[in-house]
């Protein structure tokens, strides 16, 4: 009898101990459940949600774009296209140092104008020769207009002499009136003749007048030419800013023009900015343009200088997409911000990287709870 109490008594608490072991169980596994998921629309006090603090959410709304600086008002420097020149190369002869402090009309850089000096002297020396040849044709053919003026003049007065003659034959001998009949016949035909030449010597005259005309002011297009080309060789800014040379293709390698490189006609080596204005480029995918409002703020940091940030505001999109690099599919839009600030350090072709703060932006009418990150 007291085995059997002592065994009823070790079931009782081994179910006990079960029964509270379940219990707990049941309690953890109700303190982990999260409840169902909140629908569209439901606030945090309606569906609680659990928070990783080793690992928080990521804004969403927050967008990072990468652009490149640019002046809003730069002059870029290029090497000269020349009028009529068969020059290939220029050399430079002086340069301003990359970086100096530019005032309006100051020379920025120099080239050999040797030849296009001694193209203009050449030039200059082949107008001068037309231009003397046109005048002492004009002269020489003002000469013989006079002179072929006064034997037509002389041949009227023989014509009309003959026929005052002429109205004598009724009282003269036969002989005398066939004489001045005769006489009418030649001076009229003598008249004709002269006139008839005389027309066809003034427009020959005209016509070689005109062409030494076409051929001096073919002559002075080249000398104006030759002395645009000698003008080009020293190159001014027309704005106050900064000098910057940009990076090009040099002897087999890319690097920044120096006193004595050659240059192609057309090339572009230098720039003068206005750093007080600046703007970034960026491009935007077509999954983050319907995000970007003209107007949006931003701070631009470029990668060049990892503590400095200038804030930014949206000034221009892009209304039609290009392709993009990796997918015909996916259209690329171009934007534009304008830095609100600025900084020495700032200059153009420097890679920078724009943040967005989206989750900032106003909220729409209609809408009556704000976008949360």
């Amino acid at each position: 009898m007291g085995r059997s109490s002592l065994s009823s008594k070790y079931l009782n608490v081994k179910t006990i101990t079960l029964i509270a072991a379940l219990v707990v169980s049941i309690g953890c596994g109700c303190g982990l459940y999260q409840g169902p998921r909140p629908r569209p629309g439901s606030t945090t006090a309606d569906a609680p949600r659990a928070v990783d603090v080793a690992n928080p959410p990521v804004n969403s709304y927050n967008l990072r774009l990468s652009g490149t600086t640019e002046s809003a008002h730069s002059f870029a420097v290029l090497a000269p296209q020349l009028e009529g020149a068969q020059l290939s190369t220029m050399i430079i002869t002086s340069l301003i140092p990359d970086g100096a402090h530019v005032h309006g009309g100051e020379v920025l850089v120099q080239f050999d104008s040797q030849a296009q000096t001694n193209d203009f002297l050449e030039k200059q020396n082949k107008f001068s020769e037309l231009a003397g040849k046109l005048a002492e044709k004009q002269s020489d053919e003002q000469i013989a207009s006079a002179k072929d003026e006064t034997e037509l003049e002389q041949a009227e007065s023989n014509y009309k002499k003959a026929e005052l003659e002429s109205q004598k034959n009724e009282i003269v001998s036969q002989i005398d009136a066939e004489k001045n009949r005769q006489a009418v016949d030649e001076t009229r035909t003598a008249l004709k003749q002269l006139k008839e030449t005389f027309h066809l010597k003034l427009k020959a005259a005209a016509a070689s007048i005109h062409i030494l005309q076409l051929q001096c002011e073919l002559a002075q297009q080249a000398m104006n030419y030759a002395k645009s080309n000698a003008a080009k060789m020293t190159i001014r800014s027309p704005l106050e800013g900064i000098a910057v040379r940009t990076s090009i293709w040099l002897n087999e390698r890319m690097g920044t023009v120096q006193p004595g490189n050659q240059v192609n006609p057309g090339t572009s080596f230098m720039q003068v900015v206005d750093p007080s204005k600046m703007e970034v480029r960026v491009s935007v995918n077509q999954a983050d343009v319907i995000k970007l409002q003209l107007g949006d703020h931003a701070l631009i940091k470029p990668d060049a200088y990892p503590g400095m940030s200038l804030p930014a505001i949206l000034a221009e999109i892009s209304p039609l997409g290009q392709e993009g690099n990796f997918s015909d599919k996916i259209r690329v839009f171009s934007g534009r911000f304008t830095v609100l600030g600025t900084d020495s350090r700032l200059l153009p072709d420097l890679s920078v990287a724009v943040d967005l703060d989206l989750a900032k932006k106003a909220v729409p009418a209609g809408n009556s709870t704000a976008r949360r990150d």
